[in-house]
């Protein structure tokens, strides 16, 4: 893993559930904060319920002990304020020495 390479620093956040109006509700909270390398890959569409949904994938690279605690109900904040959600398993690449993490923006492209 070439630390060069890591260029932007994102914040995890974790959902908790919070009460809200007496009604269960998902919040994230801010968590850990890392460096790493985003990249946005060409867009998708994918046929949803008989519905086409556009979404776009992005490829976070950062060091295995930063991102092995996140899950697929995760969401990652980019620099630019954007919010990015946690798609898959993180993978490890090598033996342990970094992590690649498949995201998409969220519902609202991340705003």
């Amino acid at each position: 893993m070439i630390a060069g390479r890591l260029d932007e620093l994102l914040t995890t956040l974790t959902p908790e559930t919070a009460w809200v109006a007496a009604e269960p509700t998902t919040v994230y909270v801010d968590g850990a904060q890392f460096w790493a390398h985003v990249e946005d890959q060409a867009g998708a569409e994918a046929l949803k319920a008989g519905q086409v949904s556009a979404s776009a994938p992005v490829l976070v690279t950062a060091r295995w002990q930063d991102a092995r605690h996140l899950t697929t109900s995760s969401r990652i904040r980019r620099a630019d304020g954007r919010v990015i959600e946690v798609a898959r398993p993180v993978r490890e690449l090598g033996r342990g020495d970094g992590a690649e993490i498949l995201c998409t923006y969220d519902a609202d492209g991340g705003a």
